[in-house]
């Protein structure tokens, strides 16, 4: 699981494991830096940078994950991410995607259902000593 937030509903932190960061760079080519240049001067979306920039978050979420997994993390909380985009040796673009959050470990939290008639508790979906207790002025054999 990877969240932005730094809660999950119905769910507690046993654990707080470490932080995460993972890296990946791309470089965009020449013909795309030529069309980028090209909609820099006339204006507009440069789509070959769109689509490269898309992949490469996408890339950063199944890093995270991939580590999460190695660590037998439940989940990666609080993921944040940075970009640089550099040129070296004015040769071309490269664009760097660092990602990071909070490896941590998970225990259920039981949900709780209640009504007037049925006391129940329910843990992974499954009910567990269902028990009548009865209504308002309601006895059971009398």
């Amino acid at each position: 699981m990877i969240l932005t937030t730094g809660h999950i509903e119905h769910r507690e932190i046993a654990n707080y494991m470490r932080l995460l960061s993972v890296s990946h760079v791309i470089g965009l080519n020449v013909v795309k830096d030529f069309f980028a240049s090209i909609t820099d001067i006339t204006g507009g979306r440069v789509k070959g940078y769109e689509t490269e920039i898309s992949k490469g978050i996408d890339e950063i979420l199944n890093l995270l994950s991939e580590e999460a997994q190695k660590m037998q993390a439940d989940a990666v909380m609080s993921i944040r991410m940075t970009f640089t985009v550099f040129s070296p040796s004015q040769k071309g673009t490269v664009v760097a995607i660092t990602g990071y959050g909070t490896a941590v470990k998970l225990k259920d939290r039981k949900a709780e259902i209640k009504n007037d008639y049925f006391d129940r508790e329910i843990n992974n979906n499954v009910e567990i000593k269902p028990q009548f207790k009865g209504g308002v002025g309601f006895e059971w054999g009398k």
